[in-house]
């Protein structure tokens, strides 16, 4: 199987700059800032509060659909037209995108008028079903969360589907939108600034909630015809640190490893980047961490490295971010353009040799580095390459991958484990003997350590008893280096 490169042919942004990717693009460029009272969220905000609200559409544009279906639809279709797929959409076309809250002011209005109704809307398969239901798309579509790295990580997931040859083109990205659900939530984490977002300064007080859609159309390409491409996927690392359930790693762990696979995927190393969009959420822990992590990745070539913030300008956009600042910074591929970083003076970045570039200038871009780390340590981090530099990797040939299964892990009620779980489908099914309901915390307590979970909801402690099955039943559960180089997928 050959590991073809992955090309982006078409993006669509929608955010508080604009409507359009180029909107967009061109405010940033001169230093626009999209943060206002908004008008939108469903409850009253604080005195002088202001978010990062996405641009209006045109009225009649699937006006009867909920606000993130409509926007969400809006940037698909413009994704397409970018790259010239209006109609007739390969057969073996996916859509991958990412979210945190996909529906979520379904639920606030079904807590205001207790009418169940709007809840309809609430669940992520529901907003993608009435985004694409236009759309003649027969490949696998599907929605992933991983808090506010989901959209960057969802084009990962993307990239993968097309190097393992499931799918010929893939719309991905991802969306979040503003909601009163949102605000409440970062603002009780004392996370939302009173003034302006200022990424790496030392009187940063925060960030700013905004909403976002940023999709792109990827397709595997010929490197002979790569030039025809907005930009070059170079390649992606992920890590889950799970420091904390807010709080990144101090020492920016996880971002380091995020950042050391991309490079390594991407076959280059740091001092090949041009350009770094740094997730910059402007709150003191994340800043500071996110520097530790590039400052051990960059060494001491970091100062010759600019540094940008997109939020500064747009606000937060949640699980939309990672696809949303993706997407510009292809924009300064093309335009051979490092963007400013808003709000910022040199003389009051709080960290040494950290280039935050506070004015436009011309560069010469061969590659530029993404981070989205979101809480609870999901970090993700891409390389896009100029379409007009060739790749320094060499493609090979090699057998397909075989898996197996090495463990499982199961609970139902009246069977915890893997033996009692066996010897009850071995027997007759009798539906009056059958339990129902919860599974009591005390038949399962003992495959977890008590004292870390006494915050974690039942459905947490249960997927972790089961996974402790499924390690013990494979053998590993006492390796713990083999465990922290594991990867977790939950649905």
């Amino acid at each position: 199987m050959k590991q073809s490169p992955i090309g982006i042919i078409g993006s669509a942004l929608t955010t508080s700059l604009g409507t359009t990717r180029e909107q967009t693009w061109q405010a940033i460029a001169q230093g626009k800032c999209g943060i206002a009272p908004p008008t939108e969220i469903e409850s009253p905000l604080p005195l002088g509060a202001d978010a990062g609200q996405a641009a209006n559409l045109p009225a009649d544009f699937a006006a009867d659909l909920p606000r993130e279906a409509r926007y969400l639809k809006w940037t698909i279709e413009h994704a397409l037209a970018d790259a010239g797929l209006v109609k007739d959409l390969p057969e073996r076309t996916g859509v991958m995108v990412g979210t945190t809250l996909h529906g979520v002011r379904a639920a606030g209005e079904f807590l205001r008028t207790q009418n169940a109704t709007p809840l309809r809307h609430f669940l992520a398969g529901n907003t993608l079903e009435l985004a694409i239901k236009d759309l003649d798309i027969k490949g696998f579509c599907a929605t992933t969360c991983s808090a506010c790295s989901s959209s960057l990580g969802a084009i990962a997931l993307a990239v993968t589907l097309l190097q393992t040859g499931k799918l010929d083109l893939v719309i991905a990205g991802g969306y979040d939108v503003i909601s009163e659900y949102a605000y409440g939530g970062f603002n009780s984490l004392r996370l939302v600034a009173d003034g302006p977002l200022l990424p790496f300064s030392r009187n940063r007080r925060g960030m700013k909630l905004a909403e976002g859609y940023g999709i792109v159309v990827l397709q595997r390409i010929d490197e002979a015809s790569a030039e025809k491409y907005q930009a070059i996927i170079g390649g992606f690392g992920e890590s889950a640190d799970a420091h904390h359930l807010t709080q990144p790693h101090p020492e920016g762990r996880g971002a380091k490893a995020a950042m050391t696979g991309a490079l390594q995927a991407a076959g280059i190393g740091p001092d090949q980047i041009g350009m770094v969009a740094a997730h910059a959420t402007a709150t003191p822990d994340n800043d500071a961490g996110e520097y530790a992590a590039l400052h051990s990745v960059f060494g001491e070539k970091l100062r010759d490295v600019p540094v940008v913030g997109f939020k500064s300008h747009l606000g937060h956009t949640l699980g939309g971010a990672g696809a949303v600042e993706l997407i510009l910074s292809a924009c300064a591929l093309r335009e051979q353009l490092v963007p400013p970083c808003a709000n910022v003076k040199k003389e009051d970045v709080e960290f040494a040799n950290l280039n935050v570039n506070t004015a436009p200038h011309p560069a010469a871009i061969q590659h530029t580095l993404n981070t989205s780390l979101g809480f609870g340590g999901a970090n993700t981090c891409m390389i896009l390459r100029n379409s007009k530099v060739r790749s320094l990797q060499t493609s090979e040939e090699s057998a397909p991958i075989e898996v197996a299964i090495t463990g499982i892990g199961v609970l139902i009620p009246g069977a915890i484990g893997n033996e009692a779980f066996t010897e009850r489908m071995s027997q007759p099914i009798e539906m009056e003997t059958l339990e129902a309901g919860a599974i009591p915390e005390e038949v399962f307590i003992h495959l977890l350590n008590a004292r870390r979970i006494r915050r974690m909801s039942d459905y947490v402690k249960l997927s972790l008893a089961a996974a402790h099955l499924a390690c013990t039943n494979a053998g590993v559960e006492q390796n713990a280096e083999f465990l922290r180089q594991c990867s977790v997928l939950l649905g």
